[in-house]
């Protein structure tokens, strides 16, 4: 497949770009050069996807005489406004888009269990730009892609507790640089309780997994 990945130089979004390359599908990568270097094989395009210019420009380097792409993988959407302006820009120059949002995006977690069907926190697709962050921006987020590409192009993942190569959130590095100190070390919670902790490379996979199914269905 010809995919496009927003973001693609660290943590979850170089997994996908690993794994789709390993697959061997034909990758471009859209950001800013600033967070880690992108991998060898890849069609880089640098820009800000707050920037509808720079996304203007994204879209002129589309692949094949059809300027399109298969699918489109968003890792790093975090603002409804950002992902609106993509998303309706690539809205015909993409087959399926692939949102990755986050359990954050449910309303009662974590106080309650969630599905895919529990209700999502109240963001409209159209809030304005630079909101400050809050757990509530990825139901907007998703609202966003939803509205340019429908339920039938589309395709919303929401995330729990990402670890991983690359990571760039802190998560897992803290604690093992804490660790590595040596000493006392207070840990949260109950050490009985558990935790479920899914590795990005997996869930990679399993995204890229479900956009080639989702390609291969509307082609």
């Amino acid at each position: 497949m010809r995919i496009l990945v927003l973001g693609g130089s660290v943590f979850l979004g170089r997994a996908f770009v690993t794994e789709a390359l390993a697959r061997g599908h034909e990758v471009t990568v859209f950001n800013r050069g600033r967070s880690g270097p992108d991998l060898p094989g890849t069609v880089t395009v640098r820009g800000d996807r707050h920037n509808a210019a720079d996304l203007a420009a994204l879209v002129e380097r589309a692949p094949g005489p059809d300027r399109a792409w298969e699918a489109v993988i968003d890792t790093s959407g975090q603002q409804p406004h950002a992902v609106a302006t993509s998303a309706r820009l690539l809205r015909e120059h993409a087959s399926h888009y692939v949102f990755v949002s986050s359990v954050h995006a449910f309303a009662r977690w974590p106080d309650r269990p969630v599905d895919e069907d529990s209700p999502l926190h109240d963001c409209p697709a159209d809030s304005p730009p630079g909101l400050p962050f809050s757990t509530a921006l990825k139901a907007g987020c998703e609202r966003s892609v939803l509205e340019q590409f429908g339920t039938d192009r589309s395709t919303v993942l929401n995330c729990g507790l990402l670890i991983g190569p690359h990571e760039s959130i802190g998560r897992l590095p803290w604690w093992l640089e804490r660790t590595a100190r040596g000493g006392r070390v207070l840990a949260p919670g109950r050490p009985d309780l558990p935790i479920q902790l899914v590795d990005a490379r997996d869930f990679a996979a399993f995204g890229l997994d479900l956009g080639n199914a989702a390609s291969a269905a509307g082609s």
